[in-house]
């Protein structure tokens, strides 16, 4: 049981170790390539501020920061380009150091090389220490899997394994470490809270858009209800009211009867009567005849008598 067991636990260390140097050993290709743009970028650093020295040329602003300003460049311009600092090293050198840190940039961003708008220049001194503890984090990954792999697990010791990979974590941990220190150290924190600040104004002030833009929308789909409300209620109350019941046949008998009243034939004992009645005549009910000759028509008036 206890041979298994053993048997066991190196088949799970195997794997881990296997996990770990996925990072650690697959990366020391690339960080080997690193570390020497790294040593050329330092060279050329400690070069410029060894010259500067012995030419007692002014201080940099910031001596992480060289300048990229040649001299002749300088003598040929303003005063004020005149004044400023220049590349003390040669055209080769110059070019050299300028791949190097193109090429080093490329693989890592938290580097920059000179000051940005939010950034100054990253610090030399952090550089070489970050690239040469992420050296060591593969070295002790190549360290860890050899003695994994490479002993037996019956004669290996565990302190050993153990300590070599509390070392390569500590490494890499370390490194990370300094890179926010560097940022941080290195931040304009005046203009990333002015940036900030303009970045928060513009959302606001786009918030405050769209709701005025909600707001008249919402405005013309009510006035245009209320205008839709109004012409309606304005057409029914310009058409008439329908009317029914015995008040519309009794209106309707009464015209009647007075166009019936106005021009009336009566035969009368061989005499045509002509009867004009007036409205007041066909209220009461009551009509008067007068009889004249046949061969002359009168139109009698009839009062209410």
């Amino acid at each position: 049981m206890g041979g298994k067991q053993l048997y066991a636990i190196n088949i799970i260390d195997y794997t881990l170790v296997a996990l770990f140097a996925i990072m650690g050993v697959g990366l020391a290709p690339f960080r080997a390539w690193d570390t020497y743009n790294m040593f050329h970028i330092a060279r050329y650093h400690h070069m410029t501020w060894k010259i500067r020295r012995n030419r007692r040329l002014p201080t940099l602003p910031n001596k992480n920061d060289l300048p990229d300003l040649r001299k002749e460049d300088a003598e040929l311009g303003s005063e004020q380009m005149k004044d400023a600092d220049y590349v003390v090293l040669s055209p080769t050198q110059q070019a050299t150091l300028q791949k190097h840190i193109y090429r080093f940039c490329r693989s890592h961003t938290f580097y920059k090389p000179h000051e940005t708008q939010t950034h100054y220049a990253f610090p030399i001194s952090y550089l070489i220490a970050i690239v040469t503890l992420l050296d060591f984090h593969s070295i002790f990954q190549i360290a860890l899997g050899a003695t994994t792999w490479g002993i037996n697990y019956n004669h290996r010791p565990g302190a050993l394994t153990a300590v070599i990979l509390c070392c390569s974590i500590c490494c890499n941990l370390a490194a990370g470490i300094l890179i926010s220190i560097g940022d941080h150290k290195t931040r304009k924190k005046d203009v990333l809270e002015r940036l900030s600040r303009q970045e928060l104004t513009g959302l606001a002030m786009e918030k405050i858009e769209r709701r005025r833009h909600k707001d008249h929308d919402r405005s013309d789909e009510l006035s245009g209800d209320e205008m839709a409300n109004r012409s309606s209620s304005e057409r029914t109350r310009m058409s008439p009211a329908p009317q029914s019941g015995p008040s519309v046949d009794r209106t309707a008998q009464d015209h009647r009867e007075m166009d019936q009243a106005q021009v009336d034939p009566v035969s009368c004992d061989n005499r045509r009567v002509h009867v004009v009645l007036s409205p007041p005549d066909v209220v009461g009910g009551q009509a008067l005849a007068a009889a004249v000759p046949d061969s002359q028509d009168h139109t009698i008036p009839m009062s209410n008598s």
